[in-house]
């Protein structure tokens, strides 16, 4: 068996339209960009290390361990009781919208800055002073492209 890695994700479907009809008003226009179909989550946890520092618990071995067998999972019952129930805990924040659109900011990747801007949009708030002020902080950063983020934009803006 190989490591394993969990992702949570949390669905919203009103957003996740939102988000879906935007790129697909201008991704036809991007040469390098192709637009997969399928659910966008309006965020995603894949790096459980945070959860983990965020609640001062140790990492555990169940995040590292290869299993030749499933009974060896049953030595680590108590380590993925402590896993689901960090899981719970952050499904219940997430419920909290403004909370998944700061989420996507600190994470900064190039679709969660634009599903931060939807969730913004959707709670009803003016999305140009974010705009602004992601281009600002990311502007210098190697391997990030503007271009697209502004098309994404600009077409949120007006909607």
């Amino acid at each position: 068996m190989d490591i394993q890695h969990l992702t949570l994700s949390v669905i919203n479907k009103e957003i996740e339209y939102l988000f879906y009809r935007i790129k697909s008003m201008y991704i036809n226009q991007l040469q390098k960009e192709k637009f997969r179909k399928g659910m966008y989550p309006i965020c995603n946890l894949t790096d459980w290390k945070a959860l983990y520092k965020e609640n001062n618990l140790a990492i555990g071995k169940v995040w590292f361990t290869m299993y030749s067998s499933l009974d060896e999972i049953k030595q680590y019952r108590e380590e993925y009781l402590i896993a689901m129930g960090l899981a719970f805990q952050w499904f219940e924040k997430c419920k909290n919208l403004y909370y998944v659109y700061l989420y996507n900011l600190e994470k900064g990747t190039t679709i969660s800055l634009e599903m931060a801007l939807c969730i913004k949009k959707i709670l009803g708030y003016n999305i140009d002073e974010d705009y602004e002020d992601i281009v600002l902080r990311k502007t210098n950063l190697l391997g990030w492209d503007k271009t697209d983020f502004k098309l994404f934009y600009n077409h949120l803006k007006n909607i």
